[in-house]
């Protein structure tokens, strides 16, 4: 008896004409004719999996935008060092040497006003404010008290009066015209830049000069450089950071005169939200 070879062949044929037939799936995506258009609304759409090419061009530094594709923007760039170096730092020249001369208990001020920092920012951590650096010339140092006035009214005194006593320690190269010379006006000297850092090795001003009272070489003038404040810069803890912060120099032991050229505040650049417009110093 013959089996029924007929049957299994129209199986087979009809097996075959499926697998070859047109896609009847209709699915979300297939693309089959490759037009681009996957889901038949006559747009094509891009395969999300293609890589955007970035075409480098001069990184702008203050934009938040990555112009020349490695990644980083801004001052997490290299090439906007130059423009960022500064950030943090805030510096006022004064138009005119400020003049300090002799009048004991008088104090000079000099402030500084500005609003970089975020609305409610406050001097959270010590070592966020650097330093407070001075340009300066004076022929007696000890004849002064120096401190700085935050905006929240914290006050810490940085180079302290120590007495009427001790030697000669100048603040620069005074000018050899002072109060105590006869008929003359007072002219500036040059000055020399000190800072008070939270992260000095130097001591204190008076303590340095009084360590080193045998070597007058050394202290004519008073090395440029960083001291150790004498008050802790902890004692500005919770200081807005926006506002006026003053510098004040009273004058405690007659005769001797000086100058202020300018004076600073170095903040860390961490804690200031867009170094990219920071205002450049000068």
């Amino acid at each position: 008896m013959k089996k029924p070879v007929l049957a299994c062949s129209s199986v087979m044929l009809f097996s075959l004409l499926v697998a070859c037939g047109p896609s009847v799936s209709g699915g979300r995506g297939d693309d089959d004719d490759g037009d681009g258009d996957g889901d038949g609304d006559g747009i094509s759409e891009v395969d999300a999996s293609t890589p955007t090419t970035c075409v480098p061009q001069p990184e702008i530094c203050n934009n938040n935008a990555d112009e020349d594709c490695d990644d980083l923007v801004d001052c997490d760039d290299a090439d906007c060092e130059a423009t960022c170096a500064n950030c943090g730092m805030i510096e006022h020249p004064e138009a005119s040497p400020l003049a300090l001369p002799d009048g004991v208990g008088v104090y000079y001020n000099s402030s500084i006003s500005f609003t970089q920092f975020g609305a409610t920012q406050s001097l959270q951590n010590p070592l966020h404010l650097r330093g407070v650096c001075v340009n300066i010339e004076h022929s007696w140092i000890r004849d002064l008290e120096i401190s700085l006035t935050c905006p929240g009214g914290q006050r810490i005194v940085m180079h302290n009066f120590g007495g009427r006593s001790g030697g000669e320690v100048f603040f620069g190269t005074p000018s050899p015209i002072s109060d105590d010379s006869p008929g003359q006006t007072p002219v500036p000297g040059t000055g020399a830049e000190y800072c008070w850092t939270p992260t000095a090795t130097n001591p204190t001003m008076l303590d340095f000069a009084n360590a080193n009272a045998s070597n007058s070489s050394l202290l004519h003038p008073l090395p440029p450089g960083n001291y150790r404040s004498f008050n802790p810069f902890d004692q500005l803890l919770g200081c807005p950071l926006n506002g006026t912060w003053t510098l004040t120099v009273k004058d405690d032991w007659g005769l001797d005169n000086g100058f202020i050229f300018s004076w600073g505040l170095n903040f860390d650049p961490d804690i200031v939200e867009d170094c990219a417009n920071w205002p450049p110093i000068g």
